[in-house]
């Protein structure tokens, strides 16, 4: 038996996620195929999805700033139990002192690099490493 899979969700993939399971805001038929494929392969317990910490704030303050009646508490209770409650497989990466050594040891930022786009290559580099 291999090792399960793993996707390092991206702000966009986070945001569509929380619209879709938590916010029940859009529907899944909605968003680009390749995610609801992921979608379906991580409610079938086959791929981890990976949610950095820091990414999920920042969505989740959008959605706060746009939608002022929005709870921030409750979408995040809500997001949370996607894995606690219902089983799906997420691991929510909270950037450890392994991370940064790592980071630090094996990668240098470009000025006109997106830090996102680095930080997704990074734990994916990361996790493929470390499991």
């Amino acid at each position: 038996m291999g090792f399960l899979d793993y996707h390092c969700l991206s702000s966009a993939e986070i945001n569509d996620l929380i619209d879709v399971e938590v916010l029940t805001s859009i529907s899944l038929t909605s968003l680009d195929e390749l995610l609801i494929e992921r979608i379906a392969r991580w409610k079938n317990w086959d791929i981890d999805f990976i949610c950095n910490l820091l990414l999920l704030s920042q969505i989740i303050e959008r959605k706060i700033a746009d939608t002022p009646t929005s709870n921030s508490f409750e979408i995040l209770n809500s997001f949370y139990a996607l894995s606690h409650d219902y089983g799906y497989i997420m691991t929510f990466d909270g950037i450890s002192a392994e991370f940064i050594e790592f980071m630090l040891r094996n990668y240098s930022r470009e000025a006109f690099e997106s830090v996102e786009e680095v930080l997704l290559e990074i734990s994916k580099s990361f996790f493929s490493t470390y499991r």
